[in-house]
Order: structure tokens, then C-alpha cells, then sequence
């Protein structure tokens, strides 16, 4: 970060045969410049920023003129043709500055709910910018009056990573983005942590429905993070499983989803719920029944297989299912005693018609797997709601608020779901532990208040601006040639390893990398010696890689 204007040293300028040369006469040194840096040279003295940005926009695109402005931060950083380059330090007087990319305009409808409440929490204590992808654009966000909403050019990333450096001071991605900002497949996630010089926080959320692109799409970004960022997930329970994947210890924030606390509270009439089922769904049975809701996960048939199973297991019960959506073929063959309330078809746009159906049960079962959502068990409690949680993975932050249930087996398990059927059945007649479990939820779930919630993302941006200060001076692993990462197949149940390459993020084999690396510090002999050693002594391959580099960097 370089700000505007700015002192140079002693400098001459001048061009031969079309090109642009300036003499640093303090450093004796000889520097070739294109126009637009030759350019900006001429004005950084007197203007700033902004006005640079005027005077020469009719000259050069602003994706020109932010590289320039990151070439002359470079010859900064190398004591050349500026004298007054200041590290960028956070100011305790002044609110940061956050930048976040969405796919789409935010708002406050219930599939999109947590993160709106949580942009706009923190819109109190810092400035936020939401940027949209410009095909999302509509100059009515402008007159917005909770957000400042901005543009993206989707295809200018180098570009747009040199304008976050000059103007923000932390960057936001909720995961998984779908717009390309960091997309897997492009390799388009080690360029945007390189060349971003602010701290970056990935907000991962569970409730995905491709595991397999979700886990690669976090194995990237866990592989590309420096020391002054983050990975913060909205549950506890995302984390054992990607420890399972990754050999090192995850080092993962978990900031749970906000909750609308107003909206979501305990009705003291439930018939007031009761009656939401029975004119969504038409059925005189909810009345009739216990009804036991169930918080599904992204997969339709698993959801179908689960809730059939359990609804003929038991008719005397009413079983719920919030699930993210069903079949035709599936909602036509359902038995009396079994409803699904599909999110994306029925929330509609009533901000009290999910808090008045979880009103409506009795008691809620939430099994945690990676394609569980977080919002529903969250909201679920707020309601105070008595909760069942059946998952492999222990959640001690929940152990007073929810009863437990662990045979460490999956959903589908027909010998689990007897078993849980059973501990339903027990809680329902429990008068005690249901009041005990319903007010203690109630509790855990206003930890979960926006302004909380929002207070914690302020604390950890506080806490990266800072480390982001300490390691300014060191280098880190993204300096380097090669970045090494990961591939989850889950066909195979392995992971496979890569090597990316700066600035442009193309892929070799890690052979190929381990090569160059290798070769930035040490002979061709030396290296040559090192990877006979790491290939078993395989000479003729350690020989054969290095001839097939040397066109290239030798």
C-alpha cells in the first residue's frame, strides 16, 4: 500500500525509441517504465489517489492505472524513485473498511437472512461496500441506505485485487462464491490471496449440496492463506471433518450463523404454529399428534428414504422435514403422518412463517453432517424448541441446550433411527427435560444475536489488521515460485497434490515445482543431489526433470 501524493527522489525522465526511462539520481539507478506509469510519476507528487484516477482516465482504463499504482508500491519497497513510502497502520480513530463479494444483492428474506443480518450488524462499527457482479448491477443500489454497493468486473481480478489494496482494509468472501471471484476449477483462488494485500476472511458455511467442490474449494483456500488470514465456519461440526482430510491441524474460527432474535422466540400459544401446518399443508393430524420436526440435509432422496422410514416406523407421531427441496415424484408419495416444507418453494416473503412452524413442533432432530445447515438448528433453538442431535462428532458447545444421541452411523441407518425414534419418544413424555432443554436452548441461542455474532467478526478483523502489521517485514509461503495444494477425489477417497503457479496460477506437476523451488537457492548440482535423495535414488529422473527445465529457468 502506497498512499498519494507522494515525495520522489531526485528523478530525470526520458524516452528512447519509444520507451520511457527514469533516472533515480539518489540511487544512481535506471529504471524502464511504461506510459502509464510514466504518467502517474508526473502527477503523484501534487495528487492524490483519486485525483490521479481523474486526470488520466481518459488516457488509461482504472485497471491500468491501479497496476501502475502497484509498480510504483513495488520500486517503493525496493528504495527506488520514492522516499516516502508509508506502511499502511491501522488507525484506532478511524472505522475499517470492509469489502464483500456476493453473488447477488443481499436482502432480508429467510434463505438469505443470516447473511444480510450479519452485513448490516456490522455496517454499525465499519464501513462496509458490497461488491456485485456487474451483470447484477442496478443503479438503484446506489440510493441504498444500509449498504454501499459496487460494480465487479468479473474478468479484471488482477485488477480489481489492486484497487482492494489501495481503498480497504479487510476483504470478506462467503463460500461458496459463485461468480468466479475464487473459483476452484479456474485456479483462480492462490491469485487472489497473492496478489490481495489486505487480510481475507472466507466465511464457510455448512448446508453445501457438492461436498466434493466444497472441500476442494476449502483445501484451496486453507492451502493459500497467510498468517493474517482466516477461515471462519458457521458450525463446530465442519471442522472434524476436514480434519479428516488434512494431515495438519485445521485452524479454523467458528462464528455460528446470526439469528433475528425477535422473529425467532418461543410463541405462548403453540396452535398458533399447529395452524400454519395444517393451512400449508392440509392436515387435520397435526392436531391430532405429537410433531416431531426434522432438519434435513441437501440431499432429496436421503431426505425422502429418512423421512418415510421414520414415518411409518412411527403413526402415532407427525413428522416434519425442512429440507432444501423434494421431487414431485417424491412429495406424491409420502404417508399421511409425513410433510416436507421445502425452503426454496415455500418460505415466500411472511418473516413470521418459519418462526410460527417451528412453533408448531414439539421436538426438533438435527443430524450435523457437512450438508446440515447450521440456521435452522440455530432458529430452531431460539424458538425453544427441545432438540435431539444425533451426529458422530461431539459438540460440547451445545451439551446443556440439546440432548444427544452418538452410535457414530450415518442418516441412513435404519438401526440409528430406531434409536432415535426411541430417544424422541422418551424426551416427549420427559415434561421436566423438555422445559430444561427448551429454556437452555433459548439461552445458548442468544449467543447467536447479530450484534454478538457481529462483534466477534470485528474482533478477529482487528486481530488480522494487526498480525497483518507484525508480519509486514517477513516473507511468507506466498512469496514464493510454487504453491503446493490439494485435490479431494471422492471417487478414489484420495487426495491428490498440485503445484500452482504466481502470478497466473497454472498448473505442473509437483515434481516440476519441487525443481524450481529447489533451484532458487541451490545449484543445478545441489539440486540434482536433493531429488535423487527425495526419489529414492532414482538419478535418471531427478536428471531428466532438470533437462526439461533447462530451456526454461536455467
Amino acid at each position: 500500500m502506497i498512499d498519494f501524493p507522494v515525495t520522489l527522489h531526485e528523478i530525470e525522465k526520458f524516452q528512447i525509441d519509444n520507451r520511457n526511462y527514469v533516472v533515480d539520481l539518489d540511487r544512481n539507478e535506471l529504471v524502464c517504465v511504461d506510459l502509464v506509469v510514466w504518467n502517474v510519476l508526473e502527477l503523484c507528487r501534487s495528487s492524490s489517489r483519486e485525483e490521479i484516477i481523474r486526470q488520466l482516465k481518459e488516457q488509461h482504463t482504472e485497471a491500468e492505472i491501479f497496476e501502475a499504482f502497484e509498480c510504483i508500491r513495488q520500486f517503493a519497497e525496493l528504495g527506488l524513485l520514492v522516499s516516502n513510502t508509508v506502511r499502511r497502520v491501522p488507525d484506532e480513530n478511524r472505522k475499517l473498511r470492509l469489502l464483500t463479494f456476493l453473488s447477488q444483492i443481499p436482502t432480508a428474506q429467510p434463505e438469505n437472512g443470516s447473511n444480510y443480518l450479519l452485513l448490516e450488524s456490522l455496517s454499525r462499527h465499519m464501513e462496509v461496500t458490497v461488491g456485485l457482479p456487474k451483470d447484477q448491477w442496478s443503479e438503484s443500489y446506489r440510493d441504498d441506505k444500509v449498504f454501499h454497493f459496487m460494480p465487479i468486473e468479473t474478468d479484471l481480478k488482477r485488477a480489481r485485487t489492486y484497487y482492494i489494496n489501495a481503498t480497504y482494509d479487510v476483504t470478506m468472501a462467503f463460500a461458496p462464491v459463485d461468480f468466479g471471484l475464487l473459483s476452484v476449477e479456474m485456479n483462480e483462488v492462490i491469485p487472489f490471496f497473492s496478489w490481495n494485500n489486505v487480510p481475507t476472511i472466507v466465511r464457510v458455511h455448512s448446508g453445501v449440496k457438492n461436498e466434493e467442490a466444497f472441500i476442494n474449494f476449502v483445501l484451496a483456500v486453507y492451502g493459500a492463506k497467510r498468517p493474517f488470514d482466516a477461515i471462519v465456519v458457521d458450525a463446530p461440526w465442519l471442522i472434524p471433518r476436514f480434519q479428516e482430510i488434512l494431515s495438519s491441524e485445521v485452524d479454523f474460527c467458528v462464528i455460528p450463523d446470526p439469528v433475528d432474535l425477535e422473529r425467532f422466540q418461543p410463541y405462548e400459544d403453540k396452535m398458533i404454529g399447529k395452524r400454519c401446518i395444517n393451512a400449508i399443508f392440509d392436515t387435520q393430524e397435526v392436531f391430532q399428534k405429537l410433531v416431531v420436526g426434522i432438519i434435513a440435509g441437501e440431499v432429496s432422496e436421503v431426505n425422502y428414504r429418512v423421512g418415510k422410514f421414520v414415518a411409518e416406523l412411527c403413526p402415532e407421531l407427525f413428522f416434519l422435514v425442512f429440507a432444501a427441496g423434494l421431487p414431485d415424484l417424491y412429495l406424491n408419495n409420502l404417508p399421511n403422518n409425513l410433510v416436507f416444507f421445502t425452503e426454496t418453494e415455500q418460505f415466500g416473503t411472511d418473516p413470521h412463517l418459519l418462526p410460527m412452524l417451528l412453533n408448531g413442533i414439539d421436538i426438533c432432530f438435527f443430524h450435523a453432517t457437512l450438508q446440515s445447515s447450521s440456521s435452522l438448528l440455530f432458529q430452531s433453538l431460539a424458538c425453544g424448541m427441545p432438540t435431539l442431535i444425533g451426529t458422530a462428532n461431539a459438540i460440547p458447545e451445545f451439551e446443556n441446550a440439546c440432548a444427544f444421541i452418538d452410535l457414530k452411523k450415518g442418516i441412513t441407518d435404519r438401526e440409528h433411527l430406531k434409536r432415535v425414534l426411541e430417544d424422541l419418544k422418551q424426551l416427549l413424555v420427559d415434561s421436566r427435560e423438555m422445559e430444561r432443554l427448551s429454556t437452555e436452548g433459548r439461552k445458548l441461542a442468544e449467543n447467536f444475536s447479530a450484534d454478538v455474532v457481529s462483534l466477534q467478526f470485528v474482533n478477529l478483523m482487528h486481530s488480522l489488521t494487526q498480525r497483518q502489521l507484525e508480519t509486514q517485514s517477513k516473507s511468507t509461503h506466498n512469496s514464493r515460485r510454487s504453491l503446493f495444494c490439494y485435490n479431494y477425489d471422492s471417487n478414489y477417497g484420495s487426495v491428490r497434490s498440485q503445484a500452482l503457479q504466481h502470478p497466473h496460477a497454472s498448473s505442473e506437476s509437483i515434481e516440476v515445482a519441487l525443481a524450481k523451488e529447489f533451484l532458487e537457492s541451490h545449484t543445478r548440482l545441489q539440486t540434482e543431489m536433493l531429488l535423487t535423495e527425495i526419489y529414492n535414488g532414482d538419478r535418471e529422473k531427478a536428471c531428466h526433470i532438470l533437462e526439461k527445465l533447462s530451456g526454461l529457468i536455467l
